[in-house]
């Protein structure tokens, strides 16, 4: 797969010194498209219209579509990683989860990630970009590994039962998320956004710190098989 760093032969004015290319701060250009507009929203005619460069520069630089996607996905990846490890750093685990689901509150995350972008790319991608699908579930991967991992510790901490799983719990507190953030990238307006956290919390805290005997209201919640 090629890189940004790769050589191109991009536009060139008629006249004059040819404008100079940046290829990260274009990649940075066609993240911003990806997020606004998703994977399959995302035209070729808008990505090198922000881009600053003309259709064959594109597909000479990254290959195609997909590739430069999926090197899009690697940028946010890396920002998006970033943040979440240093906000897992934090020393109580009520509050790691309580700023996580703050965060997601809001339209774009404190992290120059640009959004979720994985979901949002991954809810418009069309029935054949099984490439960008996959890349999005990659990096999904990873976020829930930096959760269970982080839940794990709070295990050894004692802050969580030995009886939790911290894999399920991922899954769960990334489902959460993603539901908030979906409605506040869609302008559903929260009217009391610390009523929702809290609300969150003890919905987090439930499947956290829940554990021996099934109690009788949980089976008659239950789903007949």
């Amino acid at each position: 797969m090629q890189t940004p760093s790769t050589a191109c032969s991009l536009d060139r004015p008629a006249r004059g010194r040819p404008r100079e290319f940046d290829p990260n701060l274009a990649l940075a250009d066609a993240l911003r498209v990806f997020v606004a507009l998703g994977y399959a929203g995302a035209s070729v005619a808008e990505l090198t219209k922000a881009m600053g460069i003309n259709s064959p520069s594109l597909y000479q630089c990254y290959g195609s579509k997909e590739e430069l996607f999926k090197q899009a996905l690697g940028l946010y990846a890396q920002k998006h990683l970033s943040y979440l490890v240093r906000l897992l750093d934090g020393s109580n685990i009520d509050d790691v989860v309580a700023k996580l689901i703050q965060d997601a509150l809001g339209p774009v995350l404190p992290c120059e990630a640009h959004g979720f972008l994985g979901l949002l790319a991954s809810l418009s991608a069309g029935i054949n970009d099984q490439g960008a699908r996959q890349a999005v579930a990659a990096h999904q991967e990873h976020v829930i590994d930096a959760l269970a991992a982080r839940f794990e510790r709070a295990q050894s901490d004692g802050a969580l039962p030995k009886a939790a799983d911290p894999m399920t719990l991922a899954y769960f507190l990334e489902a959460l998320l993603h539901g908030i953030h979906v409605q506040a990238r869609n302008g559903v307006d929260c009217h009391n956004h610390d009523e929702l956290t809290r609300i969150s919390l003890e919905a987090f805290d439930f499947h956290a710190r829940r554990h021996g005997p099934r109690h009788e209201a949980d089976e008659r919640l239950m789903v007949p098989a």
